[in-house]
């Protein structure tokens, strides 16, 4: 996946990781390999990723946390 990968959280069945200053999400699977990226409109820089077993959610350096929906 690259270099500058900020933030980490995993579904149980997927770890997912936010590029540094991108709207890039990195989906791999539970051994670590890269299954493909995907990005998220107007959520550039996500440095932190949480997840509460629906939903997940990020922060960017910012007050603001973004709820984020995968699916």
């Amino acid at each position: 996946g690259g270099a500058s990968q900020a933030g980490v959280e995993t579904d149980g069945n997927f770890i997912y990781t936010t590029k540094w200053n991108s709207d890039t999400i990195l989906r791999y699977d539970m051994n670590g390999n890269l299954i493909n990226t995907f990005t998220i409109a107007n959520d550039s820089g996500l440095r932190d990723l949480a997840y509460d077993g629906t939903y997940f959610y990020g922060g960017s350096a910012s007050n603001s946390i973004y709820k984020l929906d995968f699916t």
